[in-house]
């Protein structure tokens, strides 16, 4: 489903008003498209000189050829489900359903749609934002979720076609593109000849049904699809990645020199060839750039030879000449290979416009036109709609269909206009269906007996059918009998064994360059051993080290693996999120994806653990009789319990792939594993004793417990009596319980099992259940308060601008600007790349300067340089010369209040605010010293200027949440900058991802902030010609930041022709501009010739003065005023920040549920083992065991942390550059005050459960005083968290660090080990762990008295018959429980100003 086709589009008026059909401006025009340059000859190309490109993927066997037809289709979004929002979400039964919910009815997203797509066809889906795009794009790919259809006969059919009566798709063209408007040729309903499409069948000769969605490996093997989204492995070059999606998709009788071959030429065919070998790279690492990865993306389908290829925007992103060089490829793979290719497109080029077969035009979901495209502008002129000359047709076709929502009449015009529009092609189309002649209906009855099915038999009452029994997967075989279309056994794809061969490799590849992951397992593994070694250092062979021994036994499995199933939640959460994507391309099984898996991280599964495994060995005291067998069956015990943790996050991430929802999972199904294992309880309760068989710490405990105290004596020296007994290794398995006559080989073995059972059930989750994707949100109706604003806002404004402070003039001068980046370490300038070579432009205000070129022109950097924003990171630096000048004056911090910067990623929203109030805040924050009627009114101002209006109550959404669309996310990311009114506005791109009607609506009101004095400097990609007459200046980059031209627009085209390339009247200036200094790499001869033309551009520059190339303003420069960055006042910014903090946790439920239940979920989990503690002769140490237990609260608290401080620090840090920017201590404290809110409650749910619930002593001071140490545990975590997320984006890495501190720390408490050296046990008062404890066993214990008789007490089965000899053993006996308090509060403070102390450092560094 489109994530924008929730909502009308939200657009732009029209460059010049478009007038209303009438009788008196009615008129039939056979337009003829503008001369463009051919595909196959470049005579009529505007740059001659590039000469055709062949391609291998053209010579190939052709796939399977299919033919797409879609009758009468109408997708429905049902109303959403309201569920329990628990980490298995349960669905709420629908009588307790609110009745605003039981009364929601299905959604129309695309209606009565008709389509037919023959083989060897380009299909163009054209549309604004919000038309339906991707969403019937997703259904022609098979992907539609829970999506229906409406229940009135609509279908979707993949029809197969035998080779022997397939047409050459140029015969084809030729015989349609002089068809009328209105004849079948040109309409959606089209037929085919019979000629071309049937043909007698020879006895015993298949006849094949249509394929449709009932099986969808089969749909899967004939469609390829690109996704808008780019799901790429970060740490895998260029050619891996094309590499493996071929060898996993190309059949096996493509043999591997022919598929290296299709790598190399689809890299050429894509202009990857410079960065064939660099990284894709993500958040964490630098890559490839956004539009590299948008045409990998395309590559990685290309490279499978789809008899059906669906792209969903392709061209977003990439400059003009690259974005054609793709439609070139596209429209000669379907020609020449026999290929269906669909696509949604954008802003495509006027030359583009010829090599689309088909178009279909959406406007809200419904069709204005379909089918072939030399019949588009014929059908609109019959309708009174004539574009003027040299007009893109679609894009004029795209600005009559679109809605303009900036003011209320232009929304009511336009809307009239397009349902007339639409009302007239449902008419065409009833016209054309029922005007057939009889042949045309007797052919069609025959080919639906040949190759159609019945939809009924599969259909459903009801109203709506599910999609995915639309139509039929099987053939029927000569003697009637189904069988399954599945490819020749020739052309099968890889096997089994190939696809876990080909999956091992490459998630092999991706894990040993994320060197971050790597670094946090050693850490995690070799900290933790060092540590817990030192703790438990050599136990002295006396009673008390027995005991030491008996804890570290236990106590090293889960001090350790617990860590590990954190941390593999996290990979396995974010990694799944790749799978999802590739299993439903069906790209391999689930069991090569898992056993890949499982191998890949296998030596680090293996190496760690042992090392691990060593220095506890050895540093503890383990015993070294038959030291090989011991050694060795420790250390195959850790790797079991690495495994074991690596299975189980494994099923916990299959289940939920929110990190917040599988983390709580994990943490709380772990709790049987720690309490079952049989050390913190001996005697379980019957009802749940059951569970020591599925506790992997029960195997390895009883395994390593054995082997260390069986037939083993300690000396015990000096040691008499009773307690001698404690001295026998035998007496001591004994008194744990262990049952002795039970073979050894049972607890391995069980841990193997353990290990196979995970990853099986793993399987069988990840085959069946499909929780991965996104989430859909829903679109709120605007609260009273928010109309009340925006109707005081219309009557008070007037439909007028806010006024706002006014603002000076500036000139922007960039003077022989240099930039290089390289790599720290590296020894001189050999280490460097230059970015940017001596650039130099002017750009004036009161003007919109553009900057253009192709990939790898520095656009970005050089934007990013002119913001202030180009900052080192950790393994690279940047080196820049020149100056860049405001008026005269350099820029500096003193001026930087002056500059906003609408930067290329808009990831920085949170994700649960909506687009009106994301504004609102932002106004807020931005207009200082303006009441919040003002900021509301400057809201809804920019929300109308920029077509946002009927998305403005839709969340914006992210990652797992999927909210508005691309395109409207980059024009909320413009319009927060634009809230304050800049003098200068930087822009990145502000056009991707926008259909033409609303870039061109976006350029106008750019344009209009231009001529109200403002400098306005944006970088485009694919400008459209109305744009391009927008422009005042140009500054124009040839790859490697080479500038070609700097000046006025209007003196471009002459400096061109000056170096003998001369722009045709009737072709885009922009797109020849990018041709000419783009250098063709698909072939050698291309490279060559386009190359030799970008040099001659460059020399005619470099020989040319600067005074002839640049318009010198007149008169003496106005100096600047100092315009610093200053922090809103803390009374302004902190109650913003606040509710904007509360409100977008608030609406993340899945999140918010797991913060706030983490901690009573697992006090439940305790319950069940603990129950009513009593106070017999065990109940010492079950309180003991129990409250050992609440050290797992820190690991609560960093885990609510890492869920939802990393989107409020994106934001923040974004802030802190702009004109919203506001303190550290502003932010830290909202979010803490947030953050407390939360854990009060959620700490104060544990304590009830824990004291009341578990029968510990219940005064109220002793309560309160628990729910305090409950609540500075939580907060610990939280601190901790901030800190590390702050220096660490990456997450897996910043997870497992803390985990380490937490688990060290924990081992220091006083409790764990109470022989611990004295520097330790002073390490241990760092944390609040310690303190903590201390205060509730002190309150627990102080005057308690046990039920144990002198039998009991003798045989030792009672140790201490009061809870003050326990105390006095632990050596706290006379600690104060105020001073314990005082302490917890001291340390919560310090550890969140250290978190403070680490937002300061990093901010400093931005």
């Amino acid at each position: 489903m489109d994530k924008d086709d929730t909502e009308e589009p939200g657009l732009i008026p029209l460059p010049l008003p478009l007038p209303l059909p009438t009788s008196q401006n009615r008129v039939s025009i056979q337009h003829q498209p503008p001369p463009t340059r051919s595909i196959n000859n470049n005579n009529n190309s505007p740059i001659p000189n590039s000469p055709a490109v062949s391609s291998i993927l053209e010579t190939l066997k052709p796939p399977p050829a299919y033919a797409v037809q879609v009758s009468n289709l109408t997708l429905l979004a049902p109303p959403p489900k309201i569920t329990i929002p628990l980490a298995i979400p349960i669905p709420l039964p629908s009588f307790l359903h609110p009745k605003s919910a039981r009364d929601r009815l299905p959604t129309e997203l695309v209606r009565s749609v008709n389509i037919r797509v023959e083989p060897g066809e380009l299909l163009a889906i054209a549309g604004g934002s919000g038309s339906g795009k991707t969403t019937l794009l997703n259904a022609l790919a098979g992907r539609l979720g829970d999506l229906k259809v409406l229940d009135n006969g609509g279908k979707l059919e993949f029809l197969p076609l035998p080779s022997t009566v397939a047409t050459p798709s140029h015969a084809r063209r030729k015989s349609s593109v002089a068809s009328p408007v209105g004849s079948p040729n040109t309409g959606s309903f089209a037929s085919p000849s019979a000629a071309q499409w049937w043909s007698p069948k020879s006895p015993g000769q298949a006849t094949t049904t249509s394929l449709g969605f009932e099986h969808r490996k089969g749909i899967s093997k004939v469609v390829g699809f690109v996704r808008q989204d780019d799901f790429l492995l970060p740490y895998l070059t260029v050619r891996e990645t094309l590499s493996f999606a071929a060898a996993l998709r190309l059949p096996r009788s493509v043999n591997p020199e022919t598929r290296e071959a299709i790598v190399d030429q689809t890299i050429l065919e894509l202009g990857l060839r410079d960065v064939a070998n660099v990284i894709v790279g993500g958040p964490f690492r630098k890559g490839i750039s956004g539009g590299e990865k948008r045409r990998l993306s395309i590559g990685c389908i290309l490279v499978t030879l789809p008899s059906v290829l669906v792209l969903d925007e392709p061209t977003t992103g990439l400059d003009s000449t690259t974005a054609f060089h793709l439609l070139e490829t596209l429209s000669r793979l379907a020609r020449k290979g026999g290929r269906v290719v669909i696509l949604s497109i954008h802003q495509p080029r006027s030359d583009a416009f010829t090599l689309f077969d088909k178009v279909t035009l959406l406007t809200s979901g419904s069709v204005v036109y379909s089918g072939r495209t030399s019949g588009i502008l014929s059908h609109f002129a019959d309708h009174g709609y004539v574009p003027a000359d040299n007009t893109n047709p679609l894009d004029f076709v795209v600005d009559i269909t679109s809605i303009d929502t900036r003011d209320d009449d232009s929304e009511l015009a336009t809307r009239e206009r397009v349902g007339k529009l639409v009302l007239a092609w449902r008419t065409h189309e009833l016209e054309l269906a029922t005007g057939q002649s009889r042949f045309t209906q007797h052919r069609n009855s025959v080919i639906s007996t040949v190759m159609s099915r019945d939809a009924e038999e599969n259909s459903r009452p009801g109203g709506m059918v599910d999609l995915a029994r639309v139509t039929s997967t099987k053939s029927v075989g000569a003697a009637g009998e189904e069988q399954d279309l599945h490819e020749p056994s020739s052309d099968a794809r890889a096997s089994l064994v190939s696809q876990t061969g080909l999956l091992t490799r490459r998630s092999f590849i991706n894990i040993s360059r994320n060197y971050g992951q790597s670094v946090g397992f050693f850490l995690q593994f070799f900290t933790i051993g060092v540590v817990m070694g030192a703790a438990f250092f050599k136990p002295p062979q006396t009673p008390a080290g027995v005991q030491t021994l008996k804890t570290i036994t236990y106590q090293s499995t889960p001090a350790c693996f617990y860590l590990s199933i954190i941390v593999s939640c996290w990979i396995q959460c974010s990694e799944l999120v790749v799978f999802d994507r590739e299993r439903e391309d069906n790209l391999y099984s689930t069991v090569p994806y898992v056993v890949g898996s499982w191998l890949s991280y296998l030596p680090g599964n293996v190496l760690f653990p042992t090392m691990y495994a060593i220095i506890i060995y050895f540093m503890c005291g383990f015993r070294r009789d038959d030291l090989a067998v011991n050694l060795l069956s420790f250390i195959a015990q850790c790797i079991l319990q690495q495994l074991a943790a690596w299975g189980y996050a494994l099923i916990t991430a299959a289940i939920n792939r929110s990190f917040a929802q599988a983390s709580l999972l994990a943490n709380g199904f772990s709790i049987p594993f720690i309490l079952t294992a049989g050390y913190l309880i001996i005697d379980l309760p019957v009802w749940i004793r059951w569970a020591r068989w599925i506790s992997p710490y029960f195997y390895g405990y009883q395994w390593i417990t054995r082997l260390q105290f069986i037939n083993r004596s300690f000396s015990c020296e000096g040691v008499t009596g009773a307690a001698r007994n404690a001295c026998e290794g035998n007496n001591v398995l004994v008194g744990l319980r262990f049952h002795l006559s039970t073979p050894l080989y049972v607890y391995p073995l069980g841990l193997v099992g353990f290990v196979i059972v995970t990853q099986a059930i793993s399987v069988l989750i990840l085959h069946s259940y499909h929780p991965g994707g996104v989430k859909h949100a829903a679109q709120r109706a605007p609260s009273e308060d928010e109309k009340a604003v925006a109707a005081v806002e219309k009557a008070t404004a007037g439909g007028h601008n806010v006024p706002l402070d006014a603002t000076e003039q500036v000139d922007v001068n960039v003077e022989n600007l240099q930039l290089f980046v390289g790599k720290k370490g590296g020894e001189g300038k050999a280490e460097r790349k230059c970015i940017l070579a001596e650039v130099g432009a002017l750009f004036p205000g009161g003007q919109v300067s553009v900057i253009m070129g192709p990939s790898g022109a520095g656009k970005s950097s050089l934007l990013q340089l002119l913001a202030g924003r180009l900052s080192t990171g950790r393994r690279s630096y940047f080196e820049s010369t020149g100056a860049i000048l405001l008026n005269g004056q350099p820029l500096d911090a003193s001026s930087k209040g002056l500059i906003a910067f609408v930067e290329q990623e808009d990831a920085h929203h949170l994700p649960a605010l909506t687009v009106r109030e994301t504004l609102r805040y932002a106004a807020r924050l931005r207009l200082r010293g303006r009441t919040t009627a003002e900021c509301n009114a400057r809201a809804e101002e920019v929300l109308r200027m920029l077509g946002l209006k009927p998305c403005a109550d839709n969340l914006v959404g992210g990652e797992l949440l999927k909210g508005i669309s691309g395109g409207e996310k980059r024009r909320l990311s413009l319009g927060v900058q634009l809230i304050s009114d800049p003098s200068v506005l930087l822009a990145d791109e502000p056009l991707s991802g926008l259909d033409a009607f609303t870039a061109l609506g976006v350029m106008q009101t750019l344009k209009d902030i231009a001529n109200s004095g403002r400098t306005v400097i944006v970088s485009v990609h694919q400008p459209r010609s109305d744009i391009w007459r927008l422009f005042d200046n140009v500054l124009l980059l040839a790859k490697g930041g080479r500038s070609v031209y700097s000046g006025s627009r209007a003196n471009i085209l002459k400096t061109f022709e000056a170096v003998g390339l001369q722009c045709p009247q009737d072709f885009n200036p922009a797109d020849f501009l990018l041709d000419a200094i783009s250098v063709d790499v698909r072939s050698t001869d291309a490279e060559a010739i386009s190359a030799e033309r970008v040099g001659r551009l460059l020399e005619h520059y470099r020989t040319t003065t600067l005074a002839q190339k640049r318009e010198q303003k007149d008169g003496q420069e106005t100096p600047v005023l100092e315009t610093p960055l200053d922090d809103a006042p803390f009374l302004t910014a902190f109650p913003v920040v606040l509710g904007r903090s509360f409100k977008n946790l608030r609406r993340q439920q899945d999140v918010f549920v797991a913060r706030l239940l983490n901690p009573p979920f697992m006090s439940l989990m305790f319950w069940l083992f603990f129950a009513r503690l009593k106070k017999g002769p065990s109940g010492a140490q079950d309180r003991v065991g129990l409250l050992q237990e609440t050290t797992a609260l820190p690991f609560v608290g960093m885990l609510a942390c890492v869920s939802v401080f990393p989107a409020e620090r994106n934001l923040f840090f974004h802030e802190r550059k702009s004109s919203a920017r506001h303190s550290v201590t502003t932010f830290l404290l909202s979010y803490t005050v947030q953050e407390a809110c939360v854990s009060i409650i959620s700490s104060g749910l544990l304590s009830v459960v824990f004291v009341y619930g578990m029968n510990l002593q219940g005064a109220p001071d002793k309560f309160f005083q628990f729910w305090w140490s409950m609540f500075c545990l939580i907060s610990y975590g939280e601190s901790v968290g901030i800190v590390f997320s702050t220096f660490f984006e990456n997450g897996g890495l910043a997870v497992s660090l803390i985990s380490v501190g937490f688990t060290l720390l924990s081992q220091l408490n006083g409790i764990i080990s109470v022989t611990l050296p004295h520097w330790l046990a002073v390490i241990g008062w760092v944390g609040p762990g310690k303190p903590q404890s201390y205060l509730n066993i002190i309150n627990e214990m102080s005057g308690l008295v046990f039920n144990c008789t002198d039998d009991e007490v003798q045989s030792g089965l009672c140790i201490y018959k009061t809870g003050d000899q326990l105390l006095q053993t632990f050596g706290i006996l006379n600690q104060s429980p105020g001073k314990l308090v005082g302490i917890l509060a001291g340390l919560i403070v310090l550890f969140r100003l250290s978190a403070l102390l680490a937002l300061r450092i990093k901010t400093a560094s931005l």
